[in-house]
């Protein structure tokens, strides 16, 4: 038996999921540690892309100094 696509993605997608039994790695054996890896690469590679779509925009008061966002320095005006 082999893993269907849609069962590797909601695998891959929900981390409380187990790995699929039926996974194997390149050498025949159980792919679990590897399967964890990817599982982990997912998650950051989307929690990146998340933050590169979703702009936060941070008011600082004035009288303060300007709030440094994703790596990127505010002004109180909203200004880089």
């Amino acid at each position: 038996m082999t893993v269907t696509q849609d069962q590797f993605t909601a695998a891959v997608l929900d981390p409380s999921a187990s790995v699929p039994a039926t996974l194997i790695g390149p050498d025949g054996g159980p792919a679990a540690r590897r399967f964890d890896v990817y599982r982990n690469n997912v998650a950051v590679s989307l929690t990146e892309a998340d933050g590169d779509v979703v702009a936060v925009h941070v008011k600082a008061p004035s009288r303060r100094p300007p709030v440094r966002t994703d790596q990127r320095c505010w002004d109180a005006g909203g200004r880089v």
